[in-house]
């Protein structure tokens, strides 16, 4: 506010409304019946504040992508030639609001489903903006885009359980969760855990992996009620698991780089 920079304030407003999610969220705590006493309260808050963080996510990582991949593209000897197109992202972000309007007013609702397709596609148009050549290689920008490919997956499968009733919105609830959370929150860690300890941009190999099993974990999540000769159980507990090992590879790589001091000799 004070540099007058008013191209960042969506992040405000993304903020507030995610604090708001968890004032609903937690306002559950204090209704007759337990914490969870008014079930309807406590999933309004938790799918609210889901929703938000991927407006939070196409904001914060189309602006960091246009660091990083155009840093990629200098390195292979190209021109800086990515621009993403602030119309996209903002149809992207008012497509997304405009589902969680809807259903948190008519839960499951066919209208809502429609509206979580338009979601997924204006996604996908986001996503035509990365397809600048091999720079998707790099793995601080593959990272960005499966991040977004998520959150179209997430709302393409929401979208047809809603229009087609087939009770499924919820795992592919997880796909943005696991998927495109996990996905752009691991990444952003990774270049910010890099360029602010004064290192090379460059992900060590276990960030590689890490990324694997973020994926992985949450195609075990998401595909874990349409695969048959493997225990549910067992799909959830496994996707679990990869999710946990996926950010323990990340503390045990950048812990020693985040405590040292910066690699480039400047203060911090």
């Amino acid at each position: 506010m004070a540099a007058r920079m008013r191209r960042h304030a969506g992040f405000v407003w993304a903020i507030g409304g995610l604090f708001l999610a968890q004032v609903v969220f937690f306002a559950g705590g204090f209704l007759p019946g337990g914490f969870f006493g008014d079930a309807g309260w406590g999933e309004t808050g938790l799918r609210s504040a889901l929703l938000l963080m991927m407006v939070l996510i196409v904001l914060s990582t189309t602006r960091i992508a246009m660091v990083v991949v155009n840093f990629a593209l200098e390195q292979d000897g190209c021109d800086p030639t990515f621009r993403p197109a602030p119309p996209r992202r903002n149809l992207a972000n008012f497509v997304v609001l405009l589902y969680l309007a809807v259903d948190g007013t008519f839960p499951g609702h066919a209208v809502g489903g429609w509206i979580a397709l338009a979601a997924a596609a204006a996604q996908l148009d986001v996503l035509s903006d990365f397809h600048v050549g091999r720079v998707l290689r790099r793995p601080y920008v593959l990272g960005l885009y499966l991040g977004h490919g998520w959150i179209a997956v997430g709302f393409a499968g929401i979208g047809i359980s809603a229009i087609w009733g087939m009770g499924l919105g919820t795992d592919f609830l997880h796909g943005l969760g696991i998927g495109a959370a996990g996905s752009a929150i691991l990444t952003v860690m990774g270049i910010a855990g890099l360029r602010h300890s004064g290192r090379e941009l460059r992900f060590p190999v276990a960030l590689y992996g890490a990324l694997v099993l973020i994926n992985l974990s949450a195609v075990l999540r998401v595909g874990g009620s349409y695969i048959d000769f493997i225990p549910y159980d067992l799909m959830i507990g496994g996707a679990s698991v990869l999710w946990i090992l996926a950010f323990v590879l990340y503390l045990v790589v950048f812990v020693p780089k985040l405590l040292s001091v910066r690699a480039d000799g400047q203060p911090g």
